[in-house]
């Protein structure tokens, strides 16, 4: 495709591609202003390559830009931050019981899916639900552990994996969703999360960076639940899932308690060990 690209032209390259084509990119380097968007870091030899060959790097977080000034010898005036965006939108209306939760995320496991459906065992004689929305063939034996986990703690009846969404039935769960869990092993920006402020949600900040980038820690979210280092125990849901008057901003990282007063459609925000308002 490169080779049919007049000569001077701008091109931006994804970063899945860019990062693993050295060789293809140093054959158009000279003719071609080439452009790499990059995602998520593959810190190899690979991709050091990759980006010196181009003219700029464009980051989507400035923990990413960070990231590749560190790991590789970059010039800083070409490593570029552009985060990304998403159009405001109507309030979502949510459940009568305020018992649905909702994640957005490939079934696999860097996403903690695994994680979550532990969390929610030992609520299990509590009122919710849960809906997991996202591609279910990128890891084949992943999920069919997930669905036996699910199975063995008879939660069936209440964990639903739907498979991808797209258009109205995405916005359809979106707006039926009471909390947002984000159970994700690692994040550059946590687009999904982004994606959810454009439902006009209102909640105190996120834990800090070592749940999602400070990007996106510094933003305002709801009702997100980041349950993010596996080595660690997952903080308790119950208090949401027992109808208490705030919603969690849960972490097992130790950060400070994030609740500010703001309210949202529950209450307010708080981490597990703040006092209850």
């Amino acid at each position: 495709m490169l080779a049919g690209t007049p000569d001077g032209a701008l091109v931006l390259v994804d970063g899945l591609v860019a990062s693993v084509v050295p060789d293809v990119l140093a054959a158009h380097r000279g003719r071609l202003r080439l452009v790499a968007l990059v995602h998520l870091p593959r810190d190899d030899d690979t991709e050091a390559r990759a980006l010196a060959t181009v003219t700029a790097v464009v980051a989507t977080s400035a923990w990413t830009r960070d990231a590749l000034l560190r790991r590789y010898a970059l010039p800083a005036e070409r490593v570029h931050v552009a985060p990304p965006g998403v159009d405001p939108a109507p309030p979502a209306p949510g459940s009568a019981t305020g018992s649905a939760l909702l994640c957005v995320a490939a079934v696999a496991r860097h996403k903690g899916h695994d994680v979550l459906v532990e969390a929610l065992t030992t609520v299990a004689d509590r009122h919710w639900t849960l809906t997991c929305v996202g591609p279910l063939h990128r890891e084949p034996e992943f999920v069919h552990r997930l669905r036996e986990r699910i199975t063995a703690g008879r939660l069936g009846d209440r964990i639903r994996l739907t498979g991808p969404l797209v258009g109205d039935r995405l916005h359809a769960a979106y707006a039926a969703a009471d909390l947002l869990v984000h159970p994700s092993r690692g994040e550059t920006y946590g687009m999904v999360v982004t994606g959810r402020w454009r439902a006009a949600y209102r909640c105190s900040p996120p834990p800090s960076a070592d749940c999602l980038t400070p990007s996106v820690a510094r933003r305002r979210a709801t009702g997100l639940v980041c349950w993010c280092r596996p080595t660690t125990r997952p903080p308790s849901p119950r208090r949401y899932a027992a109808g208490s008057t705030t919603r969690p901003c849960a972490s097992s990282c130790g950060t400070p308690p994030c609740g500010d007063g703001t309210p949202s459609r529950t209450g307010t925000a708080r981490s597990p060990g703040s006092p209850r308002p």
